[in-house]
């Protein structure tokens, strides 16, 4: 997948002002959202796959990055997380990164509780 085009598209006619604003001309890539994503896959077509996609931000493509959705064995509870890991890097290196990051938030939040 490349990153869709973006840029300030051309002038219609001779009224108005010039176009300031950025947006993207490849109509084919709309965004699409995560969780409904997610939501419409059967159980069965739960995989292990590699994914790299292009956040929105304002409106925009973002910087390329991975994507993770994370659902624990017995569980229905769906989450998801942007990583910014090298494409080189194992996805067994990033699912172990994603599984402790809750550890690590939870540390920082129990130490800003704790009175020196």
């Amino acid at each position: 997948m490349n990153r869709p085009d973006v840029g300030v598209p051309q002038k219609n006619g001779i009224r108005g002002r010039n176009p300031t604003i950025e947006k993207v001309f490849d109509d084919d890539n709309n965004p699409i959202r995560v969780d409904k994503l997610a939501n419409e896959l059967d159980p069965s077509q739960w995989h292990r796959i590699y994914l790299r996609v292009f956040p929105v931000t304002d409106k925009l493509p973002g910087e390329e990055c991975w994507l993770v959705i994370r659902r624990n064995e017995g569980e229905t509870e769906t989450k998801y997380q942007f990583s910014n890991a090298p494409i080189d890097k194992s996805i067994e290196r990033i699912g172990k990164m994603s599984c402790s990051r809750y550890w690590i938030e939870r540390a920082i939040e129990d130490a800003k509780g704790e009175e020196v």
